[in-house]
């Protein structure tokens, strides 16, 4: 199969979202929901996450960080769970930040399901050459190879190849970039206490999803 033609069958496939079980769906955004502080316990930014249907919108806003001399004020990630491999059985768990109380949490890594990281490799091929190329170009400007990028990336990845796996970076100087999420898995993080409830949440609430698109 081309993957032109594959990628329009996945679209359609995906524009196909039911309804999903909402306070599934809430509990695992207040999960995910949380304070970010630095090593010496200071509050840096706040993760905030939402779900509309299958679709999990997870950003990262920096608190007028801006104003702190910081390249970028906002990140949104955007993950349509069904592209995972989500079952209990697929879930790599890995502690990050021992030793630092203030940071102790768990990653929680999905690999995603075949035909769609087929898609998303491709993009994120695309997206790493586009950017070796500008930074190149502009070695030293860094707006005008942030304006390129964000250009470039618009009108030479095809959107359906991740765009139920992207992220929005809005930086300080007002450019805004679309590009593909990593191409081999998505990490979840969250408190150890709560790592068990949301495996189990995660694969019902895809589980949920998938039996939608197929009833």
């Amino acid at each position: 199969m081309k993957l032109s033609t594959a990628a329009a069958a996945l679209t359609s496939l995906c524009l196909a979202c039911g309804p999903a079980k909402a306070e599934t769906a809430k509990r695992l955004a207040d999960l995910l929901t949380r304070d970010n502080f630095s090593s010496d316990g200071l509050l840096v930014s706040k993760t905030i996450a939402s779900f509309e249907g299958c679709v999990l919108h997870l950003t990262v806003d920096k608190l007028d960080a801006c104003s702190r001399g910081a390249s970028f004020e906002m990140r949104e990630e955007i993950l349509d769970v069904r592209m995972l491999n989500s079952g209990s059985e697929d879930v790599r768990v890995r502690k990050v930040g021992e030793g630092y109380p203030a940071l102790s949490e768990v990653s929680l890594s999905y690999s995603y399901k075949w035909l769609y990281g087929k898609f998303l490799k491709r993009a994120k091929d695309i997206s790493s050459r586009i950017f070796e190329e500008e930074y190149a170009r502009y070695p030293a400007d860094v707006d005008a190879r942030l304006r390129s990028l964000s250009k470039r990336y618009r009108e030479e990845i095809e959107p359906e190849y991740y765009s139920k796996s992207m992220e929005t970076t809005t930086f300080c100087s007002g450019v805004e970039i679309n590009q593909p999420l990593g191409d081999y898995s998505f990490s979840f993080y969250l408190q150890p206490e709560n790592a068990e409830e949301f495996i189990d949440l995660l694969e019902d609430h895809a589980s949920n999803c998938e039996s939608d698109v197929n009833s």
